[in-house]
């Protein structure tokens, strides 16, 4: 395996995972067994050391009532008695001389002296290991009331055969333990970082050109699914604004490709004729019209895109809609009188609602635009707004034409026109936009309309106290 594949490894997450969880798992398992070990020595060795410390208070409360004679003639009949005794026994003077010793001939190697002074420096209790043959003995040492000492020995040698085999045991399993822990880890880290897999492997598809690439979400509710669950709202984000944007450019390409050839054909008129100076400013006036029909297009389109794709940015205030809609018949009072149609307003005062007042004029404005539009002379457009379960809802209805059931699933379209004739000029965006904005403050619009007599567009918006 080459150094650099090994440096990658080293910098993966996974591999620095592994080795934390590994790491964790290991050191846990050791910690137990290392206190599993400490309680099983000190069990067995205070269970050594308790039948030691019997012997000694016998021994002791014989020295106590009959004296440091009766407690030697005692061991010494001990030793007469008993060819192999089972433990050791060793009686020192006040001044520390020996005075009798009884040890089991096996004990080998135990030192008098250096036993004695290792006692005393470490105090009541000795493990003694000898260096011949390896073998454990633990000591005890008791002062008598008369100054004596006496220390009594037991064999620890079963003992430390069990702590030795349990340490054996112990190797054994902390191997186990070092496997299972890089294992488990590995595991560990493979599925944790699952997720984050996904999240790479839908960036790659995304790269490759499948934008419908969406992360899987397994419904854990941890940090990462919520990640993941993120990122799928920020792609269907980015997926509604470029689609908007290729919408956007298609309704351009679509709807400005007649103004272009109208201002392309006065110009090419105006130039193979030999037009005079009004000649030419109407040629003028005439490229002037369309280049404005084209700005005008693209502000709308641009509009609609924001408010469909939640980029807009309204400016919320508390507005009284009864006053937008006073405001919006008086702009068109005049092209109503002119046409002979009675305009009507019925909207109470105070029905506040939180809204873009600029943006809703262009609501009104494009609704009472199109009723006048397609309404007949001698008709009637009413524009009509009320409060009602908490939002502010207003009519527009007018006595025109009415739309066809066929045209109208599709009236909110971008650039649909359900006139095919033309009769009416238009750019087939205003509902568009309407629908948009109105989506944008969190409200909707619906319409009723029957063929020759008429529609009814009603919109509803936020309301306000």
């Amino acid at each position: 395996m080459s150094s650099s594949l090994l440096a990658t490894i080293r910098r993966s997450t996974g591999f620095r995972l592994t080795v934390r969880y590994a790491v964790v798992f290991i050191l846990s398992s050791l910690v137990l067994f290392v206190l599993a070990y400490m309680l099983l020595a000190n069990a067995v060795r205070t269970q050594d050391q308790k039948l030691i410390t019997e012997k000694l208070n016998e021994y002791s409360y014989i020295e106590r009532t009959k004296g440091l004679a009766a407690l030697v003639e005692l061991v010494r009949r001990d030793v007469e008695d008993y060819e192999e005794p089972d433990s050791f026994v060793r009686i020192l003077d006040p001044s520390g001389a020996e005075m009798l010793t009884l040890a089991p001939q096996s004990w080998r190697g135990v030192p008098s002296r250096e036993l004695v002074a290792r006692l005393k420096e470490g105090g009541q209790w000795l493990l003694w290991k000898s260096d011949e043959t390896g073998d454990a003995y633990e000591f005890g040492l008791r002062r008598l009331s008369s100054g004596a000492a006496i220390i009594v020995g037991g064999d620890a040698r079963s003992r430390e055969a069990l702590l030795s085999e349990f340490q054996r045991i112990f190797l054994g399993i902390t191997v186990t333990v070092v496997a299972l822990g890089v294992a488990a880890g590995t595991v560990l880290s493979y599925r944790s970082l699952a997720p984050i897999r996904d999240l790479i492997a839908t960036v790659k598809s995304i790269e490759q050109g499948s934008l419908g690439a969406r992360v899987l979400t397994r419904g854990s509710g941890d940090e990462l699914d919520e990640l993941a669950s993120l990122f799928n709202s920020m792609l269907g984000r980015i997926s509604t604004l470029i689609q908007g944007m290729r919408d956007a450019l298609d309704n351009v390409a679509h709807d400005l490709r007649t103004p272009l050839t109208r201002a392309k054909a006065v110009i090419e008129t105006a130039l193979q004729s030999d037009l005079d100076e009004t000649g030419l400013r109407e040629a003028l006036m005439d490229c002037a019209e369309e280049n404005e029909r084209i700005r005008t297009t693209l502000n709308t389109l641009m509009d609609i895109s924001e408010a469909e794709t939640g980029t807009m940015r309204l400016d919320i205030q508390r507005e009284d809609l009864a006053l937008l809609i006073e405001e919006s018949a008086e702009v068109y009072e005049y092209l109503a009188m002119e046409k002979g149609i009675a305009l009507v307003t019925d909207a109470p005062p105070g029905l506040y609602a939180l809204v873009d007042g600029g943006r809703v004029r262009q609501v009104l404005a494009n609704l009472l635009d199109n009723a006048l539009k397609y309404s007949k002379p001698g008709g009637k457009v009413q524009l009509r707004g009320w409060s009602e379960g908490g939002h502010v809802r207003v009519l527009v209805s007018d006595e025109g034409e009415g739309i066809p059931a066929k045209d109208m699933p599709r009236i909110f379209e971008r650039l649909y026109r359900g006139d095919k004739s033309r009769t009416h000029r238009g750019l087939g965006l205003g509902l568009s936009l309407v629908r948009a904005v109105l989506k944008a403050h969190g409200g909707d619009v619906s319409v009723r309309s029957e063929v020759g007599k008429g529609s009814e567009f009603e919109f509803t918006l936020p309301g306000a106290v």
